[in-house]
C-alpha cells in the first residue's frame, strides 16, 4: 500500500527518482503516442463488434450476444475502477486536485438516534440468482443455505461511527484484529481509512472533487476488511455472511429493475453515473437504508465457489458483498483482497445473533 506522512492514515505513495525536463518530455509523448495508439484500436474493435451484431436485420448468434452482454457488464465495473484509480493518483498529487466539480444535492436529513436492527429468525433460505436475466456465472446456482438467527443493522456505518472508533483507540488495541490485519496496521501506519485528512478544525476526506469536510452522516468507505472486521468487533458484533446479507437485502432494498435480472436501481454511481454527486457516497435520505448502489460492502464470508458452481467460460467474475456498478447494483457480486481493496469503495454492515457471545476485549468468552 502507498504512505503518507502528512495525514492521518490515507494516501500512501513512494517517491520517484527526479527526472530532468527532457526526460520528462520523452515520456510524455511516449504515453501520449500510447494512448492515442491505444485509443485508435479501440475505435476499431467497436466498429468491428457494431458490423458484427448489424447483421442485415437478422438476429446474431445467442452466443454472440451472451458474449456481448457479458462485455458490457464487465465495462460497467472497469468504469467504476477507473475512477477509483484516477482518485488514488489525484490523491496522492500534492495538489489534491479535483477530476471534476460537483454539488451534491441537498438530502433531507435521515432520522436521528441510534442503528436500528433487523431480526431474520434463521432457518434455510434461498441465495445465488434467480430467473432468466444476466448474471455473473459465479452468481450461481441457487441453492440452499441454513442461518442461525441473527440482526443486522438496518443501515450502514457511517463516517461519524468511525470517528469513535479512531477516537476510543481502534487502531492502537491489537486485540480488536486479526494477526494479518493488525501486522498491516502496523507496517503501513493505518489511523483511518484511506483518504482521510487531519485538520486544525476536523477532518478532511479527498473526493473525486478534491478535498472536503468529512460529513459524519456519509457512508465510511475505503476501508479494509480487516478494519471492518475489527470495528465489527469493537462494537461487540461481527460482520454478517454474504447468505445473511442477501436474504435481508433482497427483501429491504430498492425493487430490482428487472425481477428476472436480479439488479436493482440506486442512489449513488447507479443513479447520478459518472458525472453527478455519485462521485462520492451520500448521507442516507430518510427512509433509504443504501443497501444498493452507495458503496460496496464487507462480509465475513471467504470468496469461494456455491455448491454446484460450473464455470461458464472466459470472462467469469468474482462474487462478495454487493457491487455499485456504474449503471447496475447486483445483489451476489464481487471478492476483494482483504487489505488491497481500501483504494475502492467499501462499506460494511455489522451483523449480531439475537443471543450474541459474550466478547471480553475482542475475544470470545
Amino acid at each position: 500500500m502507498p504512505t503518507t506522512g502528512t495525514t492521518a492514515a490515507t494516501t500512501r505513495t513512494t517517491t520517484a527518482p527526479a527526472e530532468d525536463g527532457d526526460d520528462l518530455r520523452i515520456r510524455y509523448h511516449r504515453v501520449r503516442g500510447f494512448t492515442e495508439g491505444l485509443g485508435r484500436y479501440r475505435g476499431k474493435v467497436d466498429e468491428a463488434v457494431d458490423h458484427l451484431l448489424a447483421t442485415g436485420g437478422t438476429e446474431p448468434p445467442a452466443r454472440v450476444t451472451e458474449l456481448v452482454e457479458l462485455g458490457l457488464h464487465h465495462e460497467q465495473q472497469h468504469q467504476e475502477l477507473l475512477l477509483m484509480d484516477i482518485k488514488h493518483v489525484l490523491a496522492v498529487n500534492p495538489l489534491r486536485p479535483a477530476y471534476r466539480g460537483f454539488e451534491r444535492a441537498p438530502v433531507a436529513a435521515a432520522a436521528s438516534g441510534g442503528p436500528t436492527w433487523i431480526e431474520h429468525a434463521g432457518g434455510v433460505v434461498s441465495v445465488g440468482h434467480s430467473g432468466d436475466g444476466f448474471c455473473f456465472d459465479n452468481e450461481t446456482p441457487r441453492h440452499d443455505a441454513l442461518l442461525s438467527p441473527f440482526a443486522i443493522r438496518s443501515s450502514l456505518v457511517s463516517a461519524g461511527d468511525w470517528l469513535a472508533f479512531i477516537t476510543e483507540g481502534g487502531y492502537r488495541e491489537p486485540a480488536l484484529w486479526m494477526s494479518d490485519g493488525w501486522a498491516t496496521v502496523q507496517a503501513e501506519g493505518w489511523e483511518a481509512p484511506e483518504y482521510w485528512m487531519r485538520a486544525d478544525d476536523g477532518w478532511l476526506v479527498q473526493t473525486l472533487a478534491g478535498p472536503r469536510p468529512l460529513d459524519p452522516d456519509e457512508p465510511v468507505c475505503h476501508v479494509s476488511w480487516y478494519e471492518a472486521d475489527a470495528f465489527a468487533r469493537w462494537t461487540g458484533c461481527r460482520l454478517p455472511t454474504e447468505a445473511e446479507w442477501e436474504v435481508v437485502a433482497v427483501t429491504r432494498g430498492h425493487p430490482p429493475a428487472s425481477a428476472a435480472d436480479g439488479v436493482a436501481a440506486a442512489a449513488g454511481l447507479d443513479d447520478a453515473g459518472l458525472a453527478g454527486s455519485g462521485l462520492h457516497p451520500a448521507p442516507p435520505s430518510p427512509g433509504d437504508e443504501q443497501w444498493f448502489g452507495a458503496v460496496w460492502q464487507w462480509t465475513a464470508s471467504p470468496y469461494g465457489p456455491y455448491p454446484g458452481f460450473q464455470p461458464s467460460g472466459p470472462g467469469a467474475d468474482r462474487r462478495g458483498g454487493e457491487g455499485a456498478g456504474a449503471g447496475r447494483a447486483r445483489v451476489g457480486y464481487v471478492g476483494e483482497d482483504a487489505a488491497v481493496a481500501r483504494r475502492h469503495g467499501i462499506r460494511q454492515r455489522r451483523a449480531q445473533r439475537l443471543r450474541p457471545v459474550r466478547r471480553v476485549g475482542g475475544h470470545a468468552a
